[in-house]
């Protein structure tokens, strides 16, 4: 697996705009050697608290919602206006990254807090 340590990062969405965030993993040497995701895939679940048994929304490089940069060790989120319209308050989401042989390691944590849209 990737042997990173898992991190916890609290994303900010605007309600009913398009969120784009890139990633970038580095091995530990100062950050400066970007890690190989070539034979992973990615997963991301957003809920509304972590023993919540309903998704609001996942994320997937299967859906095309996660990017994996390959060798430049880049993973890119992406959701566009109309599915973060309906996004209200605080949730919460993790990402998962799957190896090649299905191993699965908890990248990054955290919430999200959704800015509410004025202008609509």
């Amino acid at each position: 697996m990737l042997g990173i340590k898992e991190i916890e990062y609290n994303l900010e969405i605007n309600q009913a705009r398009n969120f784009n965030m890139t990633f970038t993993l580095c091995d530990d040497d100062a950050l400066e050697t970007p890690i190989n995701l070539t034979d992973y895939t990615a997963k991301m679940q957003i809920r509304k608290f972590v023993e919540d048994t309903n998704i609001v929304k996942e994320l997937s490089t299967t859906s095309g919602n996660i990017v994996l940069g390959g060798a430049l060790g880049t993973i890119v989120l992406n959701l566009s206006a109309l599915e973060t319209a309906t996004f209200e308050n605080t949730y919460v989401y993790d990402l998962e990254m799957v190896s090649i042989t299905n191993e699965k390691e908890t990248l990054i944590k955290g919430t999200i807090n959704i800015v509410p849209a004025v202008t609509r």
